[in-house]
């Protein structure tokens, strides 16, 4: 143990001194990914929202001043005028040029009213108004049969056939926040953490044989086991370490950094939050032992880079590839593959529908992933031919 425990503070003082280590470990988790995703979600909240200062732009073709008068009590459109609409329109100069005439005489007469659209189907703030607007016109259209019926003594509730009573499973919860929690805390922890140990598997392997200072080390009296162990110990702890804090960025850039448009309730218990981190670590370990291996056997820190690109890549796509998998769909096989089961598992604590079966299972494949990765990276430290090739 005193020799595992004196590897392991040779590499913490040797990694410490690395300003671009601690700047990937500490800084851009913490500091940089809230700042990044706040101006992200600002961003797409501002093209995406109206405010006082930022309405939609519509120019508005109407013979009806009921209709011109909705848009203006609306409060989220700002009527402008327009020499050539319909081009203006489809290079997002305005949001929508709109032609609504003879509304109340169609009613009147009961037709079905025409309205013109003219928008950029590729622009989300374009879309977003468009449903608005559709929106708006449906209540009018209700408003005004309404009113024609209760003039003609008969009762507007015609107007609305069904009552829909909502019996949620979890009434409270907020189901895009649980979405976006969903999808972006395991990409982060997965992600993240990855491309964080990639500077440090590296610099434990494949940088000590450039070096060398790996031959003077294994020439001690401390075990080759001894040695491994120590690294996977420095190497998982910052791993640890920045995918926490990757996670805890991104929940204070959803807390802090979004508008009320988009506003994200983060309703996570204390058990729940152990659990992720639980899983976090046993995926940092493994996926440490994974690139120790990988690092050992590179030749250079070049070579290990290239190794490991794949290694960091495969995680994400796993992550991505289960963004919009819902909990409930999830197969049995798939908890026995490596890094999905993680994802799949802290989705589900996420959506408060942890599956314990899954859950057990994901800790026992993780562990004995480890165990495979360890076995595989000590065998590779007693090959002389793989420590030592050129």
């Amino acid at each position: 143990m005193n020799n595992i425990m004196t590897i392991v503070k040779k590499e913490f003082k040797d990694i410490l001194r690395d300003r671009k280590t601690l700047l990937m470990t500490f800084v851009i988790p913490i500091v940089v990914m809230p700042l990044l995703f706040t101006f992200i979600f600002s961003s797409v909240g501002d093209m995406a929202a109206p405010s006082e200062d930022n309405k939609y732009k519509i120019v508005l073709e109407t013979n009806n001043p009921e209709i011109k008068a909705v848009f203006e009590e609306a409060g989220i459109y700002e009527l402008v005028n327009s020499k050539d609409p319909i081009n203006e329109a489809y290079d997002g100069k305005i949001t929508a040029y709109i032609i609504a005439k003879d509304i109340n005489e169609s009613l009147a007469k009961s037709t079905i009213p025409e309205v013109d659209l003219y928008y950029d189907t590729t622009s989300q703030r374009a879309l977003t108004a468009i449903s608005t607007v559709q929106t708006m016109f449906s209540n009018y259209q209700n408003s005004y049969l309404a009113s024609y019926l209760e003039a003609n003594n008969l009762s507007s509730k015609i107007l609305q056939p069904f009552t829909y009573n909502e019996h949620a499973k979890d009434e409270e919860a907020d189901s895009m926040s649980l979405m976006m929690l969903g999808m972006l805390i395991p990409m982060m922890i997965i992600g993240y953490s990855g491309s964080g140990i990639v500077p440090i598997a590296t610099d434990l392997g494949a940088g000590e044989k450039e070096r060398g200072t790996l031959e003077p080390l294994l020439s001690t009296s401390i075990s080759r086991s001894s040695i491994l162990i120590g690294k996977l110990i420095v190497t998982a702890t910052f791993g640890s370490i920045t995918s926490i804090l990757s996670a805890v960025g991104l929940l204070l850039a959803f807390k802090f950094g979004m508008n009320d448009t988009m506003a994200i309730s983060i309703d996570l218990s204390i058990q729940s939050m152990l659990l992720i981190v639980l899983l976090a670590v046993l995926y940092v370990i493994f996926i440490s032992a994974v690139m120790l291996l990988v690092s050992t056997y590179a030749r250079s820190l070049k070579e290990a880079n290239t190794y490991l690109t794949p290694v960091t890549l495969i995680p994400v796509l796993l992550s991505v590839i289960t963004m919009y998998m819902e909990p409930s769909s999830v197969s049995m096989a798939m908890m026995n593959i490596p890094i999905l089961n993680v994802v799949i598992v802290i989705k589900e604590i996420i959506f408060n529908q942890l599956n314990y079966t899954h859950l057990y299972m994901t800790i026992g494949w993780s562990v004995i992933y480890v165990i495979i990765s360890m076995i595989g990276a000590k065998m590779m430290y007693e090959k002389e031919e793989v420590i030592f090739r050129a």
